[in-house]
């Protein structure tokens, strides 16, 4: 196996379905290769404005209900995945930046050694910050909560 490990830059935003559909693929990545790959996590705020983003892109097309409706289609075709039917509709948050925040502090924390970074056999073999990540994600996607507020993180 290879000395230096393989970087792979990954960047995500927590609300966006493809990055949820996509976790089973990190984590397989992650558990096959183990230390010949570095997965360099990076958060974009693809849904960093919610309400413009839903006004100008489905405004024609149902808006946040039409926008729920294309999230559930996407879940269909996953058996990995679940997405709770309030998502979008009852509870859709207006930004995912506070939670990228958030994640990224434990990320700094994280690279500066006051977090534990090595992979945990109790979190499938994530990290702790790859397991907020995921927990986050899923809490908003499975659980329908709003992961924008600081008492959601």
């Amino acid at each position: 196996m290879n000395s230096t490990p393989v970087r792979v830059s990954y960047f995500s935003d927590l609300l966006c379905i493809w990055a949820y559909v996509s976790q089973i693929r990190i984590d397989e990545l992650r558990n096959q290769l183990k230390d010949d790959v570095q997965i360099e996590y990076h958060f974009v705020p693809v849904f960093g404005d919610v309400v413009g983003k839903i006004e100008k892109n489905w405004k024609e097309r149902g808006g946040k209900a039409g926008y729920a409706e294309h999230v559930r289609s996407v879940v269909d075709g996953f058996e990995h995945v679940h997405v709770h039917p309030d998502v979008w509709r009852k509870v859709a948050p207006p930004s995912s930046a506070s939670a990228h925040l958030f994640l990224k502090a434990v990320q700094v924390l994280t690279e500066c050694g006051v977090v534990d970074s090595a992979p945990r056999s109790d979190y499938q073999g994530r990290t702790l910050f790859e397991e907020l990540t995921c927990r986050m994600r899923d809490a908003f996607f499975n659980g329908a909560r709003d992961i924008s507020k600081q008492s959601e993180q």
